[in-house]
């Protein structure tokens, strides 16, 4: 559950709704974002097009691919490195760490940060 408490000694399986392509194999990306370690499984879709995903009971990015996907790119952390946390007129220093969940390599990528109230500036936006 998100913002709920870590339990990576437990053993889950996920169903998906059935979205997928019925009997089709995917390449299932997961990656712990507490521990960093990445695995890759490649699932059978069933008879009504869902995906059976295990799992422990860590943090979690997902990532559902077919062998010809492309790269899958997800913010997966953003940290204040300035202070413990953003104070209204002062200048706030944020890291954003990027993740590939797709299949493919991700070359060239470009970001822009921009604000969603005019209140904020954006001194550095790429």
């Amino acid at each position: 559950m998100p913002d709920g408490e870590i339990i990576p000694f437990v053993n889950l399986s996920v169903t998906t709704a059935a979205v997928y392509e019925k009997n089709q194999l995917y390449v299932i990306n997961d990656i712990d974002l507490k521990s960093s370690k990445a695995i890759q499984q490649t699932v059978l879709s069933d008879n009504s097009g869902r995906l059976r995903i295990n799992l422990n009971g860590s943090a979690h990015e997902i990532g559902i691919n077919k062998i010809t996907d492309k790269p899958n790119i997800c913010i997966a952390a953003i940290q204040i490195e300035n202070m413990s946390w953003a104070t209204l007129g002062k200048d706030v220093a944020v890291s954003i760490k990027l993740l590939n969940k797709g299949l493919s390599e991700g070359k060239n990528i470009r970001a822009k940060l921009s604000a969603t109230k005019s209140s904020a500036n954006i001194k550095q936006s790429k």
